[in-house]
């Protein structure tokens, strides 16, 4: 759905232009949506002003040709340019120092002298990236939140900000949360705790620009997103890392999930049209050398559709309620690859045990070719697997749902995988073409560390080009991740879809888990429907969210 200009509400026309971005180094999108935290999702939910609305992706992305450093994406926030062309590739002050490219504060005052711009940030980098923005302040996060707060009043006054000067576009990055990730590693209780504390902080910059004598009259632009994800650090090029939260909220813009792949790259894009100013002109670079166009795309209008049944698509549903039938009625039935797994008290009804006590094979097949089970060809189908799951520590990297051969992760296929390798410890899923280009969303860190019931699930989303994996903890909390799938092809495979085990049904590290209503989609589920399956924790049978039947 796509909301044009003419469709917006009169007073959205007519009223004045403000913009406020807030960045938060090394927020994870999972995290924000974790953590208690009140103002954001006010904004997200469109709650949080009368006549504003939010549009919000939860698997926005870091820019791809530079490490998950805030070097690189701080000046990506700035500039809306990527590092092949602004060439920050570390943090390094001497090449942020000599960007070229504009920030967009920079842009807004060539267009417009008159506006009021600042800057404020923690991290004493992004105090030496050019600007021409009339305030910079480089303190700590807390400084941040209240100069910026003082401003928005008209309370605050310094030798470069004369006391009631008004504020027409700001930016504030917050720098605390990535300190608490590096400390306690991301997704801890501190990390979690800090992402609430920065949550504060925004509250007070909203409360600001509410309290504001002629708030009725202004349109602000309210943007929030990040440089990167973490897992124990950040700077390798994983989904862990990659995966942001990006919002953009206003009285412009329609209300919903984001169509389509954000990254944070949009920002200055998506301000600048904000503004009026269209961000698919030619620009100057600053030093009058040559000139470049934006990376980034205008964020906020494009909205996904409203989810419809989940019924639809639904091609296999296999609950194990004494058989290894499919419920859909299709015909999608498994049956016993090898060992002798049994049926045991599961999430809802029974469940079935693989080789949990044993050391031998033992999976189940889907077997011979299933339509329904073919994802490649040249443009490749979008699926979905969910399934929950009950397991202890695993040796090496198991299969929990795959279609190729996991003795190298370069062969075409599916591969949902659980354990510990190279890369870590936790889930991951990995995505190859026949044409050898790879996709590797992984690890969510948390999934073996808890007894009890995780609702697992992996998406492939061909229309956004992204794969996602999900964990829904026993404890009622959904950590996701993702990364771009748009340079895959044909991921079929000619061996069968297993569950327990590779598409070769030999492969070394056998899976000991139980797994319970296990559900196939030929389509994307979107992150609001992975939420209504895992219900905090609690779950809905498939045949109930579904609507299909439990008999």
């Amino acid at each position: 759905m796509l909301l044009g200009l003419a469709a917006l509400p009169a007073f959205a026309q007519t009223a004045t232009p403000k913009s406020l971005v807030i960045a938060i180094d090394g927020a994870r999108a999972d995290a924000v949506e974790i953590a208690n935290a009140p103002n954001i999702r006010s904004l997200i939910n469109g709650t949080w002003s009368s006549g504003y609305r939010g549009a919000y992706a939860h698997q926005a992305q870091t820019i791809k040709d530079a490490a998950t450093l805030s070097g690189p994406n701080h000046t990506s926030i700035y500039t809306g340019v990527t590092a092949i062309k602004h060439m920050v590739t570390a943090n390094d002050n001497t090449q942020m120092a000599a960007v070229k490219q504009l920030d967009y504060l920079t842009i807004l005052e060539q267009k417009n002298p008159s506006l009021s711009t600042a800057k404020l940030a923690t991290w004493s980098s992004d105090g030496v990236v050019p600007t021409a923005a009339d305030y910079l302040k480089v303190s700590n996060d807390a400084t941040s939140a209240a100069v910026g707060a003082q401003m928005l009043r008209g309370a605050y006054s310094d030798v470069n900000w004369p006391l009631g000067r008004d504020v027409d576009a700001m930016f504030v990055f917050f720098d605390d949360v990535d300190h608490a990730g590096h400390a306690s590693t991301w997704l801890s209780s501190s990390y979690l705790a800090e992402v609430e504390e920065v949550d504060g902080q925004i509250g007070q910059l909203l409360a600001a620009v509410k309290a504001r004598p002629n708030f009725a009259n202004e349109n602000w632009q309210i943007l929030v997103t990040s440089d990167h994800g973490g897992r124990d650090g950040h700077g390798a090029m994983e989904a862990a890392c990659y995966t942001i939260p990006f919002l953009v909220a206003s009285k412009s813009v329609a209300q919903g999930v984001l169509a389509g792949r954000a990254g944070n790259k949009d920002a200055s894009a998506t301000v600048l049209t904000h503004f009026g100013i269209d961000p698919g002109q030619v620009f100057q670079l600053a030093d009058g050398s040559g000139s470049y166009m934006l990376d980034g795309v205008v964020q906020g209008r494009n909205i996904r559709p409203a989810d419809g049944s989940l019924a639809t698509g639904l091609v296999a549903n296999l609950r194990f309620n004494g058989n290894y039938a499919d419920a859909t009625g299709r015909g999608n039935n498994v049956a016993v690859g090898a060992g002798t797994p049994f049926f045991i008290v599961g999430k809802f009804g029974n469940g079935v045990q693989i080789a949990s006590q044993k050391k031998q094979k033992e999976y189940l097949s889907f077997g011979a070719h299933r339509p329904d089970l073919d994802f490649g060809g040249s443009a490749g189908s979008s699926f979905t697997f969910t399934t929950w799951y009950r397991g202890g520590a695993q040796t090496g990297d198991p299969v929990i749902f795959g279609n190729k051969n996991w003795n190298n992760g370069a062969q075409s296929g599916v591969l949902f995988s659980v354990g510990v390798s190279g890369s870590g410890s936790g889930l991951g899923l990995n995505l190859a073409d026949t044409g050898a280009h790879r996709s590797d969303a992984y690890r969510i860190s948390t999934a073996e560390s808890s007894s009890g019931w995780w609702f697992l699930a992996i998406t492939v989303d061909r229309a956004n080009g992204l794969s996602t994996v999900y964990a829904g903890s026993p404890a009622g909390k959904l950590y996701f991740i993702s990364n771009e799938v748009t340079a895959l092809q044909d991921i079929g495979s000619s061996l069968p879809f297993n569950i327990g085990q590779d598409g070769t049904g030999s492969y070394v590290s056998q899976l000991k888990a139980d797994l319970d209503d296990i559900g196939i989609w030929r389509r994307a589920l979107s992150k609001n429907e992975i939420s209504t399956i895992f219900n905090n924790g609690t779950g809905r049978e498939l045949c109930s969210a579904a609507g299909t039947g439990c008999n």
